[in-house]
């Protein structure tokens, strides 16, 4: 098992348990993967001039980064799967954070891409990360939205999208093709939404992405994923009862709804749609079934907060890569089948 913290915001989210696991991922990614690795706690300070002074455990390099990440407070952004790399134990007296991680590059063999706002490490062959970047495609409103973000490595995006979009009430979704990747070790202090999201996919080494930006959501997706903005079949115009129960306010929990007595629980897989419908039915105030056949399509553990009902469906659906499902709706419950 490997524990890791999440944190989001000024306050820390949660303190979970991780199953380490295997999973391929058909993001696309800058490079083969490597083994994740354990977790770290090591005090340090950080003086009003933003000099850190830290000792770093001597063990893998993914302890160090979380070390000075969550005890001197970032901005530090490790590629996922160097996290087992050896280090030897370090101590940094009143110098920069971006000293830090020169030192952890150089130490480590590593390349380092050095932003305004954090330091990137990641090896040679990699370099295409470096290109990757949300500057000017998220709304002014999220790109103004200052926060911290704390993840152990290991994480599936679709984890770590789901406690951001519940942390920070602001839908944060991608389809299969890309929230299967995993993250790597990053501590982000008060840094921009769209800087977080952006170190995020460095970390999980995904590079072959298109982001969609709407006052509901915030959606990666592969561009080969080519299914439509909605996925209504309905040909005819809705009757008004109809049409008012799609746009009713809603948030939603996948696999299962949270509250204060069921909290966001970790996935470490999708679950089949069966598993899930009820589920979503009563999250939306409306009875959904799914067509004969479609039973077992994956549904990534998500949470779509403050939506209307249609983007939820639209959402749900737009994960599935090819564009061959939608959902009808008719007068008492509403359908997901093929189109």
């Amino acid at each position: 098992m490997k524990p890791f913290r999440v944190a989001i915001g000024a306050a820390t989210v949660a303190l979970v348990t991780l199953l380490a696991a295997s999973c391929a991922t058909t993001a696309k990614e800058a490079g083969p993967k490597d083994e994740a690795s354990g977790s770290a706690q090591e005090t340090a300070t950080v003086a009003q001039d933003n000099k850190v002074t830290v000792t770093t455990p001597q063990g893998s390099l993914g302890d160090a980064v979380r070390a000075v990440g969550e005890s001197a407070g970032g901005n530090l952004v490790l590629m996922g799967g160097l996290e087992t790399r050896p280090i030897a134990a370090l101590t940094f007296k009143s110098v920069s954070l971006n000293e830090v991680a020169a030192t952890f590059a150089a130490k480590s063999g590593l390349a380092m891409q050095e932003t305004p706002e954090y330091c990137f490490l990641f090896p040679a062959g990699y370099e295409p990360l470096v290109q990757v970047s949300l500057s000017g495609k998220l709304s002014p409103a999220d790109a103004a939205h200052r926060t911290d973000v704390v993840f152990g490595s290991g994480l599936k995006l679709f984890t770590v999208f789901s406690w951001m979009s519940l942390a920070l009430d602001r839908t944060i979704v991608a389809d299969n093709a890309i929230s299967e990747s995993r993250c790597g070790e990053l501590a982000l202090k008060q840094v921009p939404l769209e800087t977080a999201l952006e170190a995020i996919l460095k970390s999980a080494r995904v590079v072959n992405f298109v982001v969609e930006c709407t006052d509901e959501y915030i959606l990666f997706r592969n561009p080969k994923n080519t299914n439509p903005e909605s996925a209504m079949l309905n040909t005819e115009p809705l009757e008004q009862a109809q049409a008012d129960a799609l746009d009713r306010r809603v948030t939603v929990t996948l696999p299962h709804s949270a509250d204060a007595k069921h909290p966001l629980e970790v996935q470490q897989d999708p679950v089949r749609l069966e598993e899930v419908i009820d589920s979503l039915s009563q999250q939306v105030g409306v009875p959904i079934i799914a067509e004969k056949g479609l039973e077992g399509l994956p549904v990534t553990p998500t949470v779509m907060a403050n939506v209307r009902v249609r983007t939820a469906l639209d959402l749900l659906i737009r994960q599935w890569l090819l564009p061959d499902y939608g959902y009808q709706v008719t007068p008492d419950r509403i359908v997901i089948r093929k189109r």
